[in-house]
C-alpha cells in the first residue's frame, strides 16, 4: 500500500497566473471570435486570440460559489483558450498527477482558505497552503485513471440521455401537435397538474432533495440542502412525474422523474 503524505498545493503545482490577461465586456465585445474566454466558474465569452495552448486546470480565484460550493471551484480545460483574473490557472508538477488534483480540490473542505465575507476570495497565497495527501505517483495515476474512466461514462450517458430526449421531444411533436392540427390533444386530457407544496424553511434542520433549475444545469441530479437554505415554498415532487420549468423559456428544461424519488423531494 503506497504512503499518503501530506503535501502544501503550491509545491505539487505550477501556477500559471501571471499569464492571465483580464479583457473588459467592450474590448470583447471588439474582439468575438472562437477561442473560449473564462472566468470563475467557465467559459464567459468568446474572442479572436489565445494566451494558453494545453491542459490546464482553473481554480475559481473568487465568487460566491466558493462559499456554497453549488457548482465544482475547479474544472478541466484543454486546447487553446483565454483567461482572466478571476480564475487561478494550474498544472501538475512532478509530484502530481493534474487529474487527481482536480478531483481533490472538488472533494475537500477549504472554507479555511477564503477570504472575505460579502466576496468571497481564494488568494494564490491561500491556494497554495491548502494541505492535501497524494500517496506515490505511480498510485496517483492508477486512482485518476479510474475516476476520469468514471467520468467518461457518466458523460457519455449525459450524452445518451440527452439524444433520446431530444428524439422523444421530436416524436412527440410529430404525434400529438403536427399530426393533431386539426384535432390537438389538451394536456389536461392526458395529465395531471400537481401542485401540492410545502415551506421547507419551516423545517430548517430536515435534509431536502431540491430539484433546483442549477441542480438541473448542473447534472439533472438534485442536490441535498437543508430546510432552512430553501427560503420559498416549493411544489412536492411526486413519483412518475415531469418537471417543466416555468423560467426562461428560450431554455427548456423538462426533467423526467422515475418512481425512485427520496423523501422530501422538492
Amino acid at each position: 500500500m503506497s504512503e499518503w503524505k501530506c503535501y502544501n498545493l503550491g509545491s505539487v503545482i505550477d501556477i500559471h497566473d501571471s499569464k492571465r490577461i483580464p479583457l473588459s465586456t467592450i474590448q470583447r465585445e471588439k474582439r468575438k471570435g472562437r477561442f473560449p474566454y473564462y472566468g470563475a466558474q467557465g467559459v464567459i465569452d468568446y474572442i479572436d486570440d489565445f494566451i494558453f495552448d494545453g491542459e490546464y486546470i482553473l481554480i475559481a480565484e473568487d465568487g460566491e460559489n466558493l462559499k456554497s460550493r453549488q457548482n465544482n471551484i475547479a474544472f478541466r480545460v484543454r486546447g487553446q483558450f483565454w483567461v482572466n483574473n478571476h480564475a487561478h490557472i494550474v498544472s501538475s508538477n512532478a509530484l502530481s498527477n493534474q487529474n487527481l488534483i482536480y478531483y481533490i480540490l472538488n472533494s475537500i473542505d477549504l472554507d479555511q482558505y477564503i477570504t472575505g465575507s460579502a466576496q468571497p476570495k481564494l488568494n494564490q497565497e491561500m491556494l497554495k497552503s491548502i494541505v492535501i495527501k497524494l500517496p506515490s505517483l505511480p498510485t496517483q495515476d492508477a486512482i485518476a485513471e479510474v475516476l476520469v474512466s468514471i467520468d467518461d461514462k457518466i458523460d457519455l450517458l449525459n450524452h445518451q440521455n440527452a439524444t433520446l430526449d431530444a428524439l422523444a421531444q421530436t416524436y412527440f411533436r410529430k404525434w400529438f401537435l403536427e399530426d393533431n392540427v386539426n384535432d390537438p390533444i389538451v394536456v389536461s386530457e392526458i395529465a395531471r397538474l400537481e401542485n401540492n407544496s410545502i415551506n421547507p424553511s419551516r423545517q430548517p434542520l430536515e435534509p431536502f432533495f431540491h430539484y433546483s433549475i442549477p441542480a438541473f444545469d448542473n447534472a439533472q441530479t438534485p442536490v441535498v440542502e437543508l430546510g432552512k437554505t430553501i427560503l420559498s415554498n416549493k411544489f412536492i415532487v411526486q413519483p412518475n412525474s415531469i418537471l417543466v420549468s416555468k423560467l426562461n423559456p428560450i431554455t427548456p428544461r423538462i426533467w423526467r422523474i422515475d418512481e425512485n424519488v427520496m423523501p422530501n423531494s422538492v
